[in-house]
């Protein structure tokens, strides 16, 4: 879909935003191989006061949906703290994460323990 738009239109540039790394990156390469005169630019997410990025998806969210979509933010925002202070023990960044999602009722990914010990040994190196 976004090769026929940017075959059709065929702008000089085409913004994309970083919330959406993998697809950049997929459209990046595209645009590469197949020699489109188009650059693609990667755009900083833009984030709303309590942490909610916006995006055109976010838009559809309402009230307890939107606080309860910041919580993910908010949790890699305390292991990004602990992290800063030094910690570099991935059960410590998981408990840091696990006390914000348990405050905010968050969901059950974070409490997979394998799963996130190895996202945070990645981190943590």
């Amino acid at each position: 879909m976004v090769l026929k738009l940017l075959e059709i239109v065929q702008p000089h540039f085409a913004y994309f935003g970083r919330k959406d790394a993998q697809q950049v990156r997929i459209v990046q390469q595209m645009a590469r191989d197949l020699n489109l005169d188009t650059e693609i630019v990667v755009c900083p997410i833009v984030r709303e006061a309590h942490g909610l990025a916006m995006s055109s998806r976010n838009a559809y969210l309402h009230g307890e949906e939107r606080k309860a979509a910041t919580v993910l933010y908010r949790a890699l925002r305390a292991a990004e703290g602990e992290i800063a202070a030094g910690v570099r023990d991935s059960l410590e960044l998981q408990r840091a994460m696990q006390k914000v999602w348990r405050v905010n009722r968050g969901c059950a990914w974070i409490t997979r323990r394998s799963w996130m010990r190895r996202r945070l040994s990645r981190w943590c190196g």
